[in-house]
């Protein structure tokens, strides 16, 4: 079965969630909880956008897997780090796909961090819309050679239709920042 799929130009789907979702009995997505959830989220991080309290928790517990603050390319980083953020979880019965020795996530953060001090330039939107198999498997290489990332293949497709659309749309992210007043909220709901 095709687990990712391109509907149309325009819209890009992972049907294997969504057949999930909608044949379980026993997992349900509340669309009004999620959306509530996210303006909690979002009216916390404004409120607190000068606080510390952001970057002493959660995410930058982890020195080193992250941009910093202070990093030209975070903005891109972050993007790029989230936009291939889906379908991580491997049931801890099969072996695990891990970058030093990190699974999950922070894996994920560990390749593309690596990518980056190697002087990839796998966060800009230049690079990946065109960023081949090859390059992928390269970049994310894990720890065991036999282990890839889950939905590698997958993943290419959707960094190269992000990289094009951020090209043809915002003539890359760096311009797209900047038309937007760096809300990615906005950024994403307009690459969709």
């Amino acid at each position: 079965m095709e687990r990712f799929m391109a509907v149309s130009s325009s819209t890009i789907q992972c049907s294997t969630e969504e057949i999930v979702a909608k044949r379980t009995r026993d997992v349900i997505i509340d669309e009004n909880g999620v959306k509530n959830l996210a303006k909690e989220v979002v009216d916390f991080m404004l409120s607190n956008q000068d606080s510390t309290i952001l970057s002493t928790t959660f995410i930058r517990q982890l020195p080193g897997l992250y941009p910093s603050f202070f990093d030209i390319r975070s903005g891109d980083w972050l993007f790029l780090l989230h936009t291939l953020n889906f379908s991580l979880y491997i049931p801890k019965s099969t072996r695990q796909w891990t970058v030093n020795n990190y699974t999950g996530f922070w894996a994920l953060c560990s390749a593309i961090k690596r990518a980056i001090d190697n002087n990839e330039l796998v966060w800009h939107p230049n690079y990946y819309m065109n960023i081949s198999q090859s390059e992928m498997e390269y970049i994310f290489r894990g720890d065991d050679p036999e282990i890839t990332l889950p939905h590698l293949k997958e993943r290419r497709i959707v960094l190269n239709y992000v990289g094009k659309t951020l090209k043809k749309k915002y003539k890359g992210m760096y311009n797209c920042k900047n038309i937007v007043k760096k809300n990615f909220f906005h950024i994403f709901c307009s690459i969709l």
